[in-house]
């Protein structure tokens, strides 16, 4: 097995698990509107960009910047683990505590693997590993 067939099957691992963890807990707490717990926060506070959520503006500076793989109405149209694997504070604390260890323990794996490429499918991910090695 090669090892991008390797890193592949580790990531595909790891994704399924995180996607597991999510439909499971829904540590996000979307409501009706497609709106996550820490986007309503964000509107109480009088923030206007709120919609994006983690996909947003990544300074939190209240811009309308977003992910380039986010479709409005749909959500995300890529395979990202570290999108996938990492939550912010607010809905981490959604979370059982063994959950939260399982999910850190996962994002070291994965770091320590190269496979936390910041909101870059897998593939750009697993090519520029490979090509980079």
């Amino acid at each position: 097995m090669s090892k991008y067939e390797q890193l592949n099957k580790i990531y595909d691992t790891l994704y399924a698990r995180a996607k597991e963890i999510s439909a499971q807990y829904n540590p996000c707490d979307m409501d009706e509107n497609k709106i996550c717990i820490r986007n309503r926060a964000d509107a109480l506070l009088g923030k206007k960009n709120v919609g994006y959520g983690c996909c947003g503006d990544i300074m939190d500076m209240d811009t309308p910047h977003k992910c380039q793989y986010l479709v409005p109405g749909v959500g995300c149209s890529t395979e990202c683990l570290l999108c996938a694997a990492m939550y912010c504070k607010v809905a981490e604390a959604n979370l059982p505590d063994e959950v939260r260890e399982e999910l850190a323990m996962m994002a070291r794996d994965a770091f320590d693997l190269g496979l936390l490429g910041f909101r870059e499918p897998k593939g750009v991910t697993l090519l520029n590993l490979v090509h980079n090695a």
